[in-house]
C-alpha cells in the first residue's frame, strides 16, 4: 500500500513538473518569436512567404502550429515543398523549395504560367513597371501553349481540360523537354 502511495505521488510530482514547464515555455518572453528567416527563395519574395505561413513575430514560439503554417505556405503557387522549423530559443526558419514555370497559356485572366508536371504557379497579366515607372505589357519569356480548349486552372493546383488525351501528351512533352533542358531553347 504505501509503494503505491510512493507512485501515485511520484506520478503526481512529475505530471506537476511537466506542467510547469509547459506553462514556462508558453508564458516566457524569452520564446517569442523574435525573427523569421526564409531560405531557398528566389522568384517569392520572403514577406509573401512570412504573410502566407500565417506566423507573427511576438507570438510564443510554442504557441504556433508549423503543420498550418507549411499548409499556408504551400497553397502558393511557386511552392513545391516547404520545411518549417523552431530554432529556439526565437527563430521560425522556413526552408522553401520553389517550382520553376515553363511554359504559358492564354486565358480570359491573362498568362497562366505552368510547370513541366502541370501545376498553375501564376496567373498574371503581363504588366510591369519599366524603368522609367511606365507601365509596360509583355508576355513571359516561355514557350506558350496554343491550342488547348477548355483548361480550368486554379494557382497552385494541377491544370485540368476536357480534352484529357491531349492535355496528357502536353505534359508529357513539358516533362521530357524540361528533364532534358530543352525547355528553354
Amino acid at each position: 500500500m504505501k509503494r503505491r502511495q510512493r507512485q501515485q505521488l511520484a506520478l503526481l510530482t512529475l505530471i506537476v513538473l511537466i506542467a510547469s514547464v509547459a506553462a514556462i515555455l508558453l508564458l516566457t518572453p524569452g520564446f517569442n518569436i523574435k525573427k523569421i528567416e526564409v531560405r531557398g527563395n528566389m522568384v517569392l519574395k520572403e514577406d509573401e512567404i512570412i504573410r502566407a505561413s500565417g506566423l507573427v513575430t511576438g507570438e510564443n514560439i510554442f504557441g504556433v502550429s508549423l503543420g498550418e503554417a507549411s499548409d499556408g505556405i504551400e497553397s502558393v503557387g511557386y511552392i513545391e515543398s516547404v520545411k518549417v522549423k523552431r530554432d529556439l530559443p526565437s527563430t521560425i526558419v522556413i526552408t522553401v523549395v520553389e517550382e520553376i514555370g515553363v511554359a504559358y497559356f492564354v486565358s480570359e485572366e491573362g498568362y497562366v504560367i505552368i510547370t513541366a508536371d502541370g501545376r498553375c504557379v501564376e496567373v498574371t497579366d503581363g504588366v510591369s513597371s519599366s524603368e522609367e515607372g511606365k507601365k509596360v505589357s509583355a508576355a513571359p519569356s516561355l514557350p506558350k501553349i496554343v491550342g488547348m480548349k477548355g483548361v480550368k486552372y486554379k494557382e497552385g493546383n494541377i491544370i485540368a481540360s476536357k480534352e484529357e488525351r491531349q492535355l496528357e501528351a502536353l505534359l508529357a512533352c513539358l516533362h521530357e523537354f524540361t528533364k532534358y533542358g530543352y525547355i528553354f531553347d
